[in-house]
């Protein structure tokens, strides 16, 4: 943010609750923090159309704020017709267009047994949405909009340890990777000179890097001590 590098975090419960940009240097605010007014359960910032923004998801929606600018964009409710919470959110570009990817997670029963699904939905900046997947099995935990192979995708990763990649033009899978010993805990794409690989991590407590140039190679893996949340 003008120049500086800085953290984004949110702050608070309900009324009270602020989202504060700290330049990381100094530890000093880059600028007044932002009245919210909803808890804010995840944030994500990325860099999308030449800005840096900060996706917000609260209880009653997912939000886009442009750093710098004083109101955010609401750009779904965190609800849809059938009344199921989004559970995870990745913000992108498809087809030269800001998108948001949401997946809504549902109980499935057959006979006696339950099992989890989840669904994925995309919703453009023109307004329109789609489902992209509808029967997608198990719980999603990380999301990330990126290329792979070619292909601008999706990447998810789940409750069991798993990663799959699905073409966003038709939710195709791509590939279908055993990513940790335990559930994923963040899926991300991350920029290295002139390379794009893509990163998780897991509750095994291990960072995993990937080439996403072809099949989806491990390139290095990292193990932590102590317990790993998200990168």
């Amino acid at each position: 943010l003008a120049g500086k590098n800085v953290l984004v975090m949110g702050r608070g419960v309900g009324r009270n609750s602020v989202i504060e940009i700290r330049d990381i240097a100094s530890g000093k605010s880059a600028c007044d923090p932002v009245a919210w007014h909803q808890t804010v359960q995840k944030l994500s910032v990325e860099d999308v159309d030449g800005a840096t923004k900060v996706v917000v998801q609260t209880r009653v929606g997912i939000f886009v704020l442009v750093l710098g600018e004083d109101e955010p964009e609401k750009v779904l409710d965190d609800e849809d017709r059938h009344g199921r919470p989004a559970e995870c959110f990745a913000l992108g570009r498809h087809r030269d267009e800001s998108i948001v990817v949401v997946a809504r997670q549902a109980i499935r029963r057959v006979d006696s047994a339950r099992s989890v699904v989840s669904s994925l939905t995309v919703h453009s900046a023109s307004g329109g949405s789609r489902v992209l997947v509808e029967d997608h099995a198990g719980e999603i935990t990380g999301m990330a909009i990126g290329r792979w192979d070619g292909h601008e995708v999706v990447v998810t990763g789940d409750g069991d340890g798993f990663i799959r990649v699905l073409c966003l033009e038709r939710g195709r899978e791509l590939a279908h990777i055993r990513a940790h010993g335990e559930a994923v805990t963040s899926v991300a794409f991350a920029r290295n000179a002139e390379t794009t690989l893509l990163v998780t991590s897991g509750e095994d407590n291990r960072v995993g890097v990937w080439d996403p140039r072809g099949p989806g190679g491990l390139v290095g893996e990292t193990d932590f001590p102590d317990s790993l949340g998200a990168v």
